[in-house]
């Protein structure tokens, strides 16, 4: 019997978007426990995740909302300024870096990453699927 959320995390994917996205400089280590507020500036960002876990927690109640398995990636939804409304709590060690929306759509547009992008995108939309599932 097949269940109605067996999905695999597109790897491939998000190792696409990350080998043209990324930049060793701005990759950041957290240590475990370690708090970091998303909400910097004024510009949106998008937020990747290469390496360990991490819970998201909603700034107006610290209720956990989310967790991040990396390597993972989001924010760059144009819609949602996500990183006003969640901050992040590291549970283990964490490596990620900030990438300003603007030149993620860039990078993304000048290599046609398009593809890979919309299966994490995707991804992630299935995820919240299932949550909002489980809390109905």
């Amino acid at each position: 019997m097949t269940h109605l959320y067996e999905f695999t995390k597109p790897r491939n994917c998000i190792q696409s978007l990350l080998d043209k996205l990324s930049s060793p400089s701005r990759i950041v280590p957290l240590s475990k426990g370690a708090l970091v507020s998303l909400n910097h500036g004024t510009e949106q960002d998008c937020f990747v995740f290469h390496h360990g876990i991490a819970l998201l927690r909603r700034i107006a109640d610290q209720m956990i909302v989310g967790n991040i398995e990396a390597p993972l990636m989001f924010g760059y939804n144009r819609y949602l300024n996500i990183g006003s409304q969640v901050y992040i709590e590291a549970v283990t060690d964490v490596s990620f870096e900030v990438i300003p929306a603007s030149q993620f759509y860039h990078i993304v547009s000048e290599n046609v990453l398009w593809e890979p992008l919309l299966n994490v995108t995707m991804y992630l939309s299935s995820l919240l699927f299932h949550k909002n599932t489980i809390l109905s």
